[in-house]
């Protein structure tokens, strides 16, 4: 910590540093400040050539000043990254912007680590003077991302066996059930869906509207039936499971009695929205239109108890189930804490 206060104290007396005209390095006293940090700097100046490193920058190359020299230091870069790296750096160059990219950088011992380089733009006089930036080695925490994600990717691989499993015990066990068996294959699917969905974000959550678009995908050949109103809204895992069986259920329903059962019959309304407040809400709903004549069921079969026990127990919150003549409306309501995620950035 010590060394990185230093090496940022440091970097800011070099930016504010009128550099000599020849040569544009810094002066004897920050370079020998600078040759101190346990950080790897550079510098470069109003041609983009670099023309001076510390200390760290040479012992962790292994190389000489003069072998780093102008575009020397390229020949350390690992040829897969050469490319991109070189036209990330003219970019910044000509658009005189800071810069920040990762790469592999081939160390001392012949063996390429992967740093983040960041640099910034510095003026003498009022014009541009070239740039200073430092190098940090990231090789670990990379091994470390790239480890994890392995382990996702195993993770996921067993969760496809499984569901298939899963699925083959329920074709042996419900042979003689066929709706029971299509009922069970559906839901499993479901389940599938959101998990594909899930996956692109390693589990950290997924967009309601990702989450409904996805599970609705078998019934979306025509698009102008099933209506999406919504902002976006990320969900937490097992939030987001939960309502993907709940809107398989909601639309297998409407599929055999409700708006979708017959061509052209009907519409579904979808929408969603986060209420205000010092304890704000997911409010969901979703409406049928236009279908045939609704009644209330004489018994409560999987799906009413799915969303009436189970969804409710889930996210924490309501859910309502009613049943006017002129079509079927499920409402949900949760307190957006139990069900919020926190996706990372694209």
């Amino acid at each position: 910590m010590v060394e990185f206060f230093l090496f940022r104290a440091s970097a800011r007396q070099v930016m504010a540093h009128e550099f000599a005209p020849v040569p544009a390095t810094p002066d004897r006293d920050l370079r020998d400040a600078l040759d101190a940090v346990q950080v790897p700097i550079w510098h470069s100046g109003a041609d983009l050539h670099r023309d001076w490193y510390n200390q760290s920058w040479l012992a962790f190359t292994g190389r000489s000043l003069e072998d780093q020299d102008d575009q020397g230091w390229m020949q350390d870069v690992h040829p897969d990254d050469s490319g991109p790296c070189r036209e990330a750096y003219d970019h910044a160059f000509d658009g005189r912007r800071s810069i920040a990219l990762e790469f592999r950088l081939r160390r001392h011992d012949g063996q390429y680590r992967w740093v983040r380089s960041e640099g910034r733009p510095f003026q003498r006089a009022g014009e541009f003077a070239g740039y200073i930036g430092s190098c940090t080695d990231i090789h670990a925490s990379r091994e470390s991302e790239r480890r994890h994600q392995a382990m996702v990717d195993e993770l996921n691989h067993r969760v496809r066996n499984m569901l298939s499993v899963v699925q083959a015990i329920a074709r042996q066990s419900l042979t003689g059930d066929p709706e029971a068996l299509l009922a069970f294959n559906g839901r499993l699917m479901a389940l599938a869906a959101a998990h594909d969905v899930l996956i692109a974000q390693a589990w950290a959550g997924a967009t309601l509207r990702d989450v409904l678009h996805r599970v609705l995908e078998p019934w979306s050949h025509d698009a102008a039936r099933v209506h999406l109103h919504g902002p976006s809204v990320p969900l937490r895992a097992q939030a987001a499971l939960t309502l993907a069986i709940a809107a398989h259920e909601l639309c297998t329903n409407a599929v055999r009695h409700g708006a979708l059962s017959g061509p052209e019959l009907g519409h579904v309304e979808i929408e969603w929205a986060v209420s205000e407040g010092s304890a704000p809400q997911l409010q969901l709903s979703w409406c049928e239109r236009g279908g045939p004549a609704v009644q209330a069921p004489s018994r409560r079969g999987f799906g009413s108890l799915m969303l009436e026990r189970v969804l409710a127990a889930e996210i924490g919150g309501t859910v309502a189930l009613e049943y006017a003549p002129d079509g079927f409306c499920c409402r949900v309501t949760a307190p957006l804490e139990e069900v919020l995620a926190e996706l990372p950035s694209p």
